[in-house]
């Protein structure tokens, strides 16, 4: 009998679908456009963050030696801790699903296009919560799925194109959110203006931008959601063991020559003499 021949299976490294993944997003923000979200992407995220103090800060993506969305921060020590398996000007190559951080020691935590690109967004969420100190603040950027850019993707998705970024709208991410006991803060729109091939014609555009921005309107290209970590603050109150004391009525009297720790009521009645 003529046996088959097992037809090999080729398996597509996991390294090369990050490397396309970053270079179109590098692509992106090399364009006119990207550079006029990051420039106000770095303004709103000193001016979101421009409370927040304490001792740790991190920036989280694939982009971090790129964004530098940190650098007006009051916070003295940053940390980057890159997604990107190429990249070397950060601190740490890690995963987003674990981070290597103990409970409980980030003042505040920016993460750029971190669920974009993530294979679990629910355990991101969890470990930003795990290394967020109380009170602690999370920035989290992502593409919008109503913007021009969105609805490109997916057609992408429809066509089934590989390495295409995930999508995950406001509402979406706040429930996400608050199932983990966050507070919602504030959330923002920028980049409104359609990316064009000629600068002239994207710098008569910014008349849409100051619209946009002023009406905070759903289709711009990236969105930004402010967070904080909150702690319940409900002390759970003992009940209190209250002892029993006899009621006593004008006709009981307590007898009290019993060796009995316990008193006992006997009506008063009147003797009769035998």
């Amino acid at each position: 009998m003529n046996k088959k021949k097992a037809t090999p299976v080729v398996l597509t490294h996991p390294v090369a679908s990050v490397e396309q993944q970053i270079d179109k997003l590098q692509g992106w923000y090399s364009t006119v456009e990207g550079a006029y979200v990051l420039a106000e992407l770095r303004q709103l995220v000193t001016t979101m963050t421009e409370e927040v103090f304490g001792y740790y800060a991190l920036e989280l993506g694939l982009m971090v030696e790129h964004c530098n969305l940190l650098c007006d921060s009051r916070i003295s020590t940053h940390i980057k801790l890159s997604t990107n398996p190429y990249s070397t000007i950060a601190d740490t190559i890690t995963k987003a699903e674990a981070l290597p951080i103990g409970f409980n020691e980030i003042d505040l935590v920016v993460g750029c296009h971190v669920l974009d690109y993530a294979h679990s967004p629910h355990h991101v969420l969890r470990e930003i919560e795990r290394v967020l100190v109380p009170e602690g603040h999370c920035v989290l950027i992502s593409f919008n799925p109503w913007s021009l850019r969105g609805l490109g993707q997916t057609w992408n998705y429809l066509r089934r194109v590989p390495d295409r970024p995930a999508m995950y709208t406001k509402r979406r991410i706040r429930d996400w959110f608050e199932v983990l006991g966050f507070e919602m803060l504030e959330t923002y729109t920028l980049g409104f203006r359609p990316a064009l091939k000629s600068d002239r014609v994207f710098k008569h555009l910014e008349w849409v931008d100051r619209l946009g921005q002023k009406y905070q309107l759903p289709f711009g290209s990236v969105q930004v959601i402010h967070v904080r970590k909150q702690v319940s603050r409900l002390i759970p109150l003992k009940p209190k063991v209250r002892a029993t004391k006899t009621r006593l009525r004008p006709e009981i009297a307590i007898n009290t020559t019993s060796t009995q720790s316990t008193n006992y009521a006997t009506p008063m009645k009147k003797r009769t003499q035998a």
